[in-house]
């Protein structure tokens, strides 16, 4: 997790920096896939080697066997190790990274209690990397050689076990065209070493589910794609002073205004990404401050816990005993967890299912992404309904009623490039899909 607030302009600038993403069937990537399923559920290891600025860094006991004794407990079956590799890695060629640091025993002791506790662990590479528009050509090869040396030392990891992630979250302003040349730079150099271990790639835009749905696939094989989702951030980090750009004041609850919407929306966008693309996708990082009040935290996850069981997305949360944590005292135990948070996540044995928002079956818009015109197919008997087109800084673009939806289409040559929704009523359902116009 980054510290970042988006403006709501901003999601216009990352709606105007989009690119049309490649229409062709992606390879099948088959490894890819299994080790995807394998995720489930799962939890980060946070705030502990990634965070680089606590005076005990690297803590040794940030987290312990027990810890993660506790984690399979719950019922997770993944973790996710953050690390600052950029911390260890010298600034100048041929950027060698300083594998005797203390971090990477701990590291080790993360290896192994994956391997005790039977789980898949992802070792990402996470915060440091200020990279701009000035000097990114210069830390490409940078991270790139750090990623050789990263292969080389972890090569004799079980590939069936460990997975490595390549970047968390570049930087929320960049688009695509300054991010893409990292990734391409790293996987060559990670495969250049090893071909065996799948690497996990996210996108531009802070790693946000809306820039992924923009983000023309890889050419690399044996690759699973992460996303994350903390909005609406000024809910989801209420309270905290270290959110930036300024700390945003307590009170506000979920649902407010429609941003319901937005979370099915954003998930809504992945899943057709993930299905068109046919590649496998996991949500990285999610989580919900513990200042908002207990209603909204479980208004929120459960409506997060929804889409994910609709979408079916392996997941693993942020955090666990800090500033997203889901029980209501330590340690961690089923008689200490939050309820709602069990239910929705499924969590301590807990199988039932959450009430959410769903896309509906049988409506589609194409085509999609479009350029001039968009048709609505709708099942038979749908019969009167309104349709609004909605801008993703949530300006209304269309709002019309259609009785007969056999003919159905409206005009969209007239709309900026970039993100839309387009939400359907017939009194009964109510619906909402993503659309890309270029």
């Amino acid at each position: 997790m980054n510290r970042i607030f988006l403006f709501p302009q901003l999601w216009a600038f990352i709606a105007t920096c989009i690119f049309l993403p490649a229409l062709q069937p992606a390879k099948a990537q088959s490894v890819a896939h299994e080790r995807a399923a394998k995720i489930e559920k799962g939890q980060n290891l946070s705030n502990w080697l990634e965070a680089y600025w606590q005076s005990n860094y690297p803590n040794p006991t940030g987290y312990t066997r027990q810890s993660i004794a506790q984690m399979q407990e719950a019922g997770m079956r993944s973790l996710r190790l953050p690390v600052t590799f950029e911390y260890f890695t010298d600034t100048v060629p041929p950027y060698t990274i300083h594998t005797n640091n203390a971090t990477f025993a701990l590291i080790d002791s993360a290896i192994t209690w994956a391997a005790d506790f039977d789980m898949l662990l992802i070792i990402d590479n996470h915060h440091g990397w200020e990279v701009n528009t000035a000097n990114y050509l210069q830390q490409v090869p940078r991270m790139a050689a750090m990623w050789k040396q990263l292969a080389q030392y972890f090569t004799a990891l079980d590939p069936e076990r460990y997975l490595f992630e390549i970047w968390n979250e570049p930087p929320v302003l960049l688009p695509e065209s300054y991010i893409r040349p990292f990734y391409q730079a790293c996987l060559d150099s990670v495969r250049s070493i090893d071909t065996l271990h799948t690497l996990v790639v996210g996108a531009h835009a802070a790693n946000l589910g809306l820039a992924l749905a923009a983000t023309t696939p890889y050419a690399h094989d044996n690759l699973i794609y992460t996303f994350h989702s903390y909005e609406p951030y000024n809910f989801t980090h209420q309270g905290f002073p270290w959110a930036e750009p300024f700390p945003f004041p307590t009170g506000t609850p979920f649902p407010l205004n429609n941003n319901d919407t937005l979370l099915t929306n954003i998930y809504t966008a992945v899943a057709n990404w993930r299905n068109t693309h046919n590649v496998p996708v996991f949500l990285g990082e999610f989580g919900v401050g513990i200042h908002a009040d207990d209603q909204s935290r479980c208004n929120w996850i459960a409506h997060t816990g929804a889409l994910l069981n609709t979408f079916n997305f392996p997941w693993i949360y942020w955090d666990w005993q800090y500033d997203f944590s889901w029980f209501e005292q330590l340690p961690p135990s089923p008689d200490n967890v939050v309820q709602c948070f069990a239910e929705a996540l499924h969590v301590y044995g807990n199988t039932g299912t959450t009430a959410g928002h769903a896309p509906a079956e049988g409506i589609l818009l194409y085509p999609n992404p479009v350029k001039d015109w968009c048709k609505v197919q709708l099942p038979a008997g749908f019969g009167e309904f309104t349709l609004c087109l909605q801008s993703i800084t949530g300006n209304i673009c269309l709002q019309q009623t259609f009785s007969n939806h056999a003919t159905t289409g409206f005009y969209t040559g007239n709309l900026q490039k970039g993100m839309y929704f387009v939400t359907i009523n017939n009194g009964r359902l109510q619906t909402t899909l993503p659309l890309l116009v270029y």
